[in-house]
């Protein structure tokens, strides 16, 4: 939730919530503040505590029945509750939420944030150890020359190794580009469980593989519970003719 809320705000503006889980200001009607997210903050903050709770009560009984346990029990069904009316909430923030794409590729290209890529790049291609190409550019950052890797040219890349190592590196426009925005950096990354898309269209594939998995033990769970509550009525209601 603290995600949500800090990347919705004014100073990241990398999402906006949907309207019906937000409030205006109470004396800034251009503000839009996310009361649902942190009235649902503080929910899963009680949740914490009861599990703190409910450890400490059973933390320190010795083994065999103690009167203790049954406290745990109103614990238990009021965080059921909880959960059960703050999950559909937040259900409903998850789908209305619109992503503001062009914001977040313009933060995750400042501060040369591709560094580590370039770097890896520099000493793949140019045939150089990994000290050696972050000695480079790290001086190609400090010297200001370039506001971002886009801006990167072989050229620069061979005069700052001459500088620094005293001897050159080969690189292409090509090898530099694959590595110089955060965009072709998530690109590049198809190792598994890496950033690129197709492999976050394989986990989400696989999650939902999961949740389906997980729904069918749920409800193959509930059919017993009704079977058991069902079994139980007939076995009440047989025993109470018997006694009548």
């Amino acid at each position: 939730m603290n995600e949500l809320i800090l990347f919705s705000s004014h100073e990241f503006q990398l999402i906006t919530l949907g309207t019906a889980y937000t409030t205006g200001g109470t004396a800034q009607p251009n503000l839009t503040n996310p009361d649902t997210l942190e009235v649902v903050r503080a929910n899963m903050a009680r949740i914490h505590a009861a599990s703190l709770e409910t450890v400490m009560i059973m933390d320190s009984l010795p083994s065999g029945f103690n009167r203790d346990t049954q406290v745990t029990k109103k614990i238990l069904f009021d965080s059921v509750e909880l959960m059960e009316s703050t999950l559909p909430v937040v259900t409903g923030i998850l789908m209305t939420i619109e992503p503001n794409t062009k914001r977040m590729e313009e933060l995750a290209n400042i501060h040369f944030s591709t560094s580590p890529d370039i770097t890896i790049q520099l000493s793949v291609c140019g045939k150089i150890s990994f000290r050696e190409a972050y000695q480079v550019v790290k001086t190609i950052i400090k010297k200001g020359v370039i506001s971002s890797f886009i801006e990167l040219t072989p050229q620069m890349v061979n005069d700052t190794a001459m500088e620094v190592l005293k001897k050159p590196i080969v690189v292409t426009q090509e090898q530099i580009n694959e590595v110089a925005t955060a965009r072709a950096c998530v690109n590049a990354h198809t190792s598994f469980g890496g950033p690129a898309p197709g492999q976050v269209k394989n986990m989400i594939k696989k999650i939902k593989k999961q949740l389906r998995i997980l729904q069918g033990n749920v409800l193959h769970k509930k059919q017993k519970l009704s079977d058991s509550h069902t079994l139980l009525r007939r076995t009440v209601n047989k025993t109470i003719k018997t006694v009548k």
